[in-house]
């Protein structure tokens, strides 16, 4: 049973995009509403990861002006786009709007993005190296799920590991083949791989989990393709962590799009994976996991209270909108990117 709670005016569905787009990216965004209309694009209802059916309806949009949904469990507090793209609709999507709608070709083409997955990939090497010293790249097997271009893969490939990844954009992984041949990028999502035979040291699994269908099998599948001792890498975007709220005031609402099916916590990821042992995971929900089958997660948490709280304070407090500001001036002048970029300098200088 689904309830009403929307944050503020601006969540409510008033048939324009949050963002600046692209011309092009606007006729897109207009495709996809009138495929949504017309049942070309079906929708469903769905429960939640924990199995609850009461949920608040805190949104009636996202950051795109589509007419969606967005509820948070009253039982754990994950929230949800609830209804959904179907299985089959979000699979038309990623395999031919989703890479135009969410970036701007304008001002970052393909040749841009790969160039940010590779300093991406530089980062999540060096998270595993900081808290799994004992794992070690060179003649490891690595595969990314849902890769794009391939770009973050690069830095494993430069550290004399076996790379491949998978997605349904042909464009993107055309482009990261003729970057370098070696990096094995291949057509394909979870029920391409499912039945695969090989196995691997590493699967990377960056902010792709919220966009899955069914996160559990997500996290189920990529368990049988790790070896014995083998680890995943996750990372999803936190309901709490403001550099992801990719809209100009650093709204909430930033973080609400189409593709995103899920948003997680710290405690709401980890109660997802069975037959996983955390071996770090941080607050922003960035985490390594190692494959131990027979574990049982841990129990979903209570946050609803926690997490609604948090939702309406950073948008309807004083205080929550001047913190806002400040996030915005940072994110002008690249002060996060030049402080991760100089970290990573020190880190590597005293290596």
């Amino acid at each position: 049973m689904n309830t009403h709670r929307i944050i503020s005016k601006d969540f409510t569905f008033l048939n324009k995009t949050h963002l600046p787009l692209s011309d092009k990216q606007v006729r897109l965004r207009d495709t996809i509403q009138k495929k949504i209309d017309s049942g070309i694009y079906k929708l469903e209802n769905c429960r939640c990861l924990c199995g609850c059916d009461n949920a608040i309806i805190i949104a009636e949009t996202d950051r795109y002006g589509f007419s969606l949904k967005t509820a948070i469990c009253k039982a754990c507090g994950i929230l949800r786009t609830n209804p959904r793209l179907d299985q089959n609709s979000l699979k038309e999507f990623y395999g031919k709007e989703y890479q135009g709608l969410y970036f701007n070709a304008e001002t970052s083409g393909i040749p841009a993005h790969f160039k940010a997955q590779c300093t991406n990939g530089i980062y999540i090497k060096d998270f595993i190296e900081l808290h799994h010293k004992d794992f070690k790249f060179k003649g490891r097997t690595i595969l990314e799920i849902g890769c794009s271009a391939g770009g973050i893969l690069a830095p494993f490939l430069k550290a004399g590991a076996a790379v491949r990844g998978y997605d349904y954009n042909d464009s993107y992984l055309e482009y990261g083949k003729s970057v370098d041949k070696r990096l094995d990028l291949r057509h394909g999502g979870l029920d391409d791989i499912r039945n695969i035979p090989d196995r691997f040291d590493l699967i990377i699994m960056n902010h792709v989990l919220e966009h899955m269908y069914d996160p559990k099998e997500a996290i189920q599948v990529a368990g049988k393709l790790l070896k014995d001792e083998g680890i995943l890498y996750l990372s999803v975007p936190s309901i709490k962590n403001a550099q992801y709220y990719n809209s100009p005031t650093r709204s909430y609402l930033g973080s609400l799009h189409i593709a995103h099916l899920y948003y997680f916590s710290r405690n709401s990821l980890v109660s997802i994976m069975d037959n996983f042992e955390p071996i770090f995971i941080d607050d922003k929900v960035r985490g390594i996991f190692r494959r131990s089958p027979g574990k049982k997660a841990a129990p979903f948490p209570d946050e609803y209270d926690r997490n609604i709280s948090f939702i309406l304070w950073r948008e309807n407090s004083l205080l929550g909108a001047l913190l806002r500001k400040v996030d915005v001036a940072l994110h002008e002048h690249h002060l996060y990117a030049r402080t991760l970029w100089f970290l990573h300098c020190l880190r590597n200088k005293g290596a």
